[in-house]
């Protein structure tokens, strides 16, 4: 995506992710995806592939809180086979 073309609520999240070390990647120019959690700094939404509507989170500090929850609670599985917040980005 082109940086130039993004909204403020966009750039502000991919900084923060990339500050974080979380690895991310910008599918469109409103949705940010780590693994199966996706974000929409526009609205702030969250949502997770398989479940039914947002969550109740909101905003890019629960984004954020929540992944390093899911860290603590699956560390990396090694070099090769890295959980998907294994902290690396994608670019």
């Amino acid at each position: 995506m082109d940086k130039g073309r993004n909204t403020s609520q966009m750039n502000s999240a991919l900084e923060r992710l990339r500050a974080e070390g979380i690895r991310h990647q910008q599918t469109s120019e409103y949705q940010i995806k780590v693994g199966h959690y996706n974000f929409y700094p526009g609205k702030g939404t969250i949502f997770v592939d398989g479940e039914e509507g947002i969550r109740t989170e909101r905003g890019l500090d629960s984004f954020v809180a929540l992944l390093r929850k899911l860290k603590d609670h699956n560390p990396p599985l090694g070099k090769k086979g890295g959980a998907v917040t294994d902290f690396k980005e994608i670019e």
